[in-house]
């Protein structure tokens, strides 16, 4: 991918993305006190779920050399496989938050038995492993879920809803994903950082500037992945399979 083209779908991304979020303010700030606002709601609601999967299939669409009426066209046929992604990672969380209240609610138990049959008593690098196996589920293989339907949606359809879901589970995507959520856990925290001494004049400005920054590197980053995840649907793709000699 060209620098030019990854330029393309980093402003994509952020356009895209920062439309996302003033919707979803617009909705926290529509007080639901009648049917009229109820309505608005729901509407902004779905604006904005819209929103980010056309801009996930836009920028996959613009990584993958498409003109931007072409980007258009995709991310609205990509819609429907954001819908069956969001839905599949809904699944996935519901999944995990059963078994985690199941896991904390025989937590004791669990500490008995390996009491009692192996004779261990520390048992808390068990329980961050589960708990970390569950954010794995939920966050890498619910976001990978998602990229790889938009994303194979928008660039192969040919592949349809099953090649998107292979592209989802391959070591690539979910190492992809986990990198990028990994990346954006880390920076999160800069959001509310600033210099202990700096002069009330100046913390304006330096809000500003940092948030702008940080939101042009997360932009990046995700358009990055969103670029490895359109290169493993053109690669697992009909056609690529079968040019394969």
């Amino acid at each position: 991918m060209t620098a030019r083209r990854f330029g393309m779908a980093t402003v994509t991304s952020a356009i895209g993305y920062a439309v996302a979020a003033a919707l979803f303010w617009t909705l926290l700030n529509v007080p639901e006190s009648n049917v009229l606002a109820l309505t608005v709601s729901a509407a902004l609601g779905l604006a904005v779920l819209a929103t980010v999967g056309a801009t996930t299939a836009a920028t996959a669409a613009v990584t993958d050399g498409a003109s931007a009426g072409n980007a258009t066209r995709r991310s609205v046929s990509a819609l429907p496989a954001f819908i069956v992604g969001l839905a599949i990672m809904g699944a996935l969380w519901w999944l995990t938050g059963a078994i985690s209240g199941w896991w904390l609610a025989h937590r004791g138990e669990t500490d008995a038995l390996f009491i009692r049959y192996m004779n261990v008593t520390r048992t808390r690098a068990l329980h961050d492993a589960v708990a970390l196996a569950l954010w794995t589920v939920r966050w890498v293989m619910g976001l990978s879920t998602v990229a790889a339907l938009v994303t194979t949606a928008a660039v192969r359809p040919a592949a349809g809803l099953r090649g998107g879901i292979r592209n989802a589970v391959a070591v690539t995507s979910l190492a992809t994903t986990l990198v990028i959520a990994g990346l954006l856990a880390r920076a999160w925290p800069i959001v509310y950082w600033r210099p202990a001494r700096l002069a009330p004049w100046l913390e304006p400005t330096f809000v500003s500037l940092k948030l702008a920054l940080l939101y042009a590197a997360a932009s990046a980053v995700v358009a990055s992945g969103i670029a490895v995840m359109r290169r493993v649907a053109a690669a697992r793709s009909p056609e690529a399979v079968r040019s394969t000699p």
